[in-house]
């Protein structure tokens, strides 16, 4: 196919210097996160040109999982054994998609290379002459495995013009090794309707199940503590009999999830072993907490103390008996325990609704580019 260039293209550069003034491609292959929806809707608002593409939706190419399956057994035997680039799930017809809407920008949500040829990638990028950008939400997982990072910086990163990082652990380590493109940028949250609601839930935990989480809910399993998340079920014969009885089997989303968290005097995160290993991870739970004016008891990392005044505006546990004493503390000290929420809050609304964060990025994709 013939790449068809945009009117304003000059080979290699771009005309216009400002992302509100050229066409966005959001392409979104982390939509559970929501991170690729919100910024859309916050672009449209401000009347930035822009597109959305769920790279769940697009059309897939035909027998992808034999094809896999066959790909992944022939690279067995061969002394080069990729495991990063081999299974690309979109056919050719995302190249049309790309023709037709002539981006100027693309934005990834997560990775691509699950689902977009890295060459024909490349071949787009050159030919339409857009820059590449990519919201790392992942990396702590890959850096489990030294070769699946080792790739994903060669092949996914490598590429980017610039890479927005959750993580300020992260993104300094590929700083220090060379990958300049990189910056740290905090999640941020949708401003919600506040209802007055009562506490009917002493904590709340939802998530999916991790061993570390395991030991520490073991620790909370006298209190009235309630763990929500239907994958908790496949776990449940290795559970105490008390923890069993504090956990509901089901997903939750939503409307419903917003309510069961205003109804929650301590609202618990706890990062998978992955992320905790790394000492890093400001999730998108403890921006979604404070959205709902909630009390946060999240673990401790040195840049949530950078984005929040720790013990004022949220609190943090750097130990399992340090989150017991403090759920006990906490759960006899209401006042403290609403102040330090309304404190969070106003920080959250100062700081980190997704209007503001939608902002900040459009500057830094301005600032950053070399346009």
């Amino acid at each position: 196919m013939a790449l068809k260039k945009p009117s304003n293209f000059i080979w290699g550069s771009l005309v216009t210097t400002d992302p509100k003034n050229q066409k966005i491609l959001i392409f979104d292959t982390a939509k559970h996160h929501g991170i690729g929806q919100n910024l859309y809707e916050e672009m449209k608002k401000s009347q930035v040109d822009v597109s959305y593409l769920d790279a769940e939706k697009l059309k897939k190419k035909l027998f992808y999982k034999i094809r896999r399956s066959i790909f992944k057994k022939i690279r067995s035997f061969s002394k080069q054994k990729w495991k990063y680039y081999y299974y690309s799930k979109l056919d050719r017809s995302v190249e049309k998609l790309f023709c037709d809407i002539q981006p100027k920008i693309v934005l990834f949500t997560s990775y691509f290379h699950k689902y977009l040829d890295r060459k024909l990638l490349i071949k787009l990028k050159k030919c339409l002459g857009f820059k590449l950008y990519l919201i790392d939400v992942d990396s702590g997982f890959k850096a489990s495995s030294h070769e699946a990072f080792a790739d994903y910086l060669k092949y996914e990163i490598q590429l980017c013009d610039r890479v927005f990082s959750f993580s300020k652990r992260i993104s300094t380590l590929m700083n220090n090794m060379g990958y300049k493109n990189v910056q740290f940028f905090p999640y941020g949250a949708a401003i919600v309707k506040l209802e007055s609601l009562p506490k009917i839930h002493d904590i709340f935990f939802v998530g999916t199940p991790d061993i570390r989480r395991h030991i520490l809910l073991e620790k909370l399993k006298h209190h009235n503590l309630t763990v929500q998340g239907k994958a908790w079920g496949e776990y449940k014969s290795s559970l105490s009999n008390e923890l069993q009885n504090k956990i509901i089997t089901e997903n939750i989303y939503g409307d419903q999830l917003r309510k069961k968290l205003q109804q929650t005097k301590i609202i618990l995160n706890i990062n998978v072993a992955a992320w905790h290993t790394l000492e890093t991870g400001v999730n998108l739970r403890v921006f979604e907490t404070l959205a709902l004016r909630g009390f946060l008891l999240t673990d401790y990392c040195e840049e949530l103390n950078d984005l929040f005044a720790v013990g004022q505006e949220l609190e943090a546990f750097k130990s399992a008996e340090e989150l017991v004493d403090k759920v006990s503390f906490y759960l006899q000290h209401d006042d403290l325990r609403e102040k330090i929420a309304r404190k969070g809050h106003d920080k959250f609304l100062k700081y980190y609704t997704w209007e503001k964060r939608t902002a900040e990025l459009l500057k830094s994709m301005r600032n950053g580019s070399n346009f």
